[in-house]
């Protein structure tokens, strides 16, 4: 019986496969597994190849994919790409895997495309496991004997591998490939049709942050330029006396962030876009468009966020930074707006140079950190939007 078909009967009855390290133990991480054992049945090495095609790599997935990925089912497809790439497993693609995961979970009763060819199985022949198991009590007998495999299969499956694929290539090598690998998956997860990582910048733009659309806002597209640069805040409806026009379209280059004395007090890091749009409406927000989406900045109230793709702050701030800028000097403020919120705050009443310079060191950090961690398609990349 091969890893798939096995591996598809333990799904569908709920049975678990114990993770088990070079000396047999179980272990919690696939990245510490050495084996993968399913109870009495089988156990595979942790670089078994499955019958499942890789299309991309001209080669076969590996076992130890195809189990974090059931590990990862119930998350967003982002965390498990992120969490291949922290295990070394090359990812299966967003393409692929509904067909895998419907087979596995028996509602469909084949992979079109999968070759089914036995895969090799180890066989634990110490004494010990004639008494004992990973699944009973000490001393149970399994209720299988496990076959052996001749070491003459054994050496001729390994011969059997595509050695020249790309695919066991990033397997084979010394060097690791993984980070390139998940920027390549992610790009063709947003767009399909690109063919390489810079077609999703062309089309798609710059990292987007979100401001308030109403005026009585702190933050909004009319002096937000001016206030990430370190140019100071003015309010808006200041701005709105003196005829200040709104810009239609607001990208802007965060090259020089400069205090008082023009000294700088934030550089981006090598590698990262200098360009960020603003945008204080999502209406023309396209579904792909919400992966641009690195920042928001938010007003302290629920209603701001319908239409977003999270229309709640908990749900928000789980996936994208948030700010709370607020005036304690108003008298209309509200101590309890944002109160509970995974947001950074930022107090104009009480600001000065130094705690300004501060917010804003903070503020583009946070956004960096952000798009290395879930945005790698903009990480050295050439930016074709401008």
């Amino acid at each position: 019986m091969d890893c798939l078909t096995l591996l598809r009967k333990f799904v569908t009855n709920k049975e678990k496969v114990i993770y088990t390290d070079s000396n047999n133990s179980p272990v919690e991480k696939i990245q510490d597994a050495e084996q993968f054992v399913f109870g009495t049945d089988a156990r595979f090495p942790k670089d078994t190849l499955t019958s499942y095609p890789n299309k991309q790599a001209k080669g076969f997935y590996s076992l130890a994919a195809v189990l974090l990925l059931l590990e990862y089912q119930q998350k967003d497809y982002s965390s498990y790409l992120k969490n291949s790439v922290a295990a070394g497993i090359v990812s299966i693609s967003f393409l692929d895997k509904k067909p895998l995961l419907d087979y596995l979970e028996g509602v469909t009763d084949s992979l079109p495309q999968a070759k089914i060819e036995s895969n090799l199985i180890l066989t634990n022949t110490s004494p010990e496991a004639e008494t004992s198991d990973l699944t009973g009590e000490p001393g149970h007998q399994p209720a299988k004997r496990m076959y052996e495999v001749d070491p003459k299969v054994v050496k001729a499956l390994e011969l059997e591998m595509p050695k020249k694929s790309r695919y066991s290539t990033m397997m084979e090598a010394k060097v690791d490939f993984t980070p390139g690998l998940d920027r390549m998956i992610l790009y063709k997860l947003i767009d399909p049709q690109a063919t390489q990582p810079d077609d999703f910048l062309k089309k798609k733009g710059p990292p987007i942050i979100i401001v308030p659309l109403n005026t009585t806002a702190t933050i909004t597209k009319y002096n937000v330029k001016d206030f990430l640069l370190g140019n100071g805040h003015k309010s808006t409806l200041e701005l709105l006396t003196k005829n200040a026009i709104k810009p239609e379209k607001l990208v802007f280059e965060r090259t020089e962030i400069l205090d008082d004395h023009k000294l700088p007090i934030y550089t981006i890091p090598n590698g990262l876009p200098a360009e960020v749009e603003v945008i204080d409406s999502v209406n023309d927000l396209k579904i792909d468009d919400w992966d641009r989406v690195v920042g928001v900045f938010c007003v302290g109230k629920e209603w701001q966020f319908k239409g977003f793709k999270w229309e709640n702050s908990t749900d928000l701030f789980n996936n994208v930074p948030g700010v709370y800028v607020m005036d304690q000097s108003e008298p209309s403020f509200d101590p309890n707006l944002a109160k509970d919120w995974k947001v950074g705050r930022f107090d104009l009443s009480t600001s000065t140079p130094l705690t300004y310079s501060r917010f804003l060191e903070s503020f583009w950090k946070s956004i960096d950190s952000h798009i290395k961690e879930k945005k790698p398609w903009y990480v050295n990349s050439t930016p074709y939007w401008s």
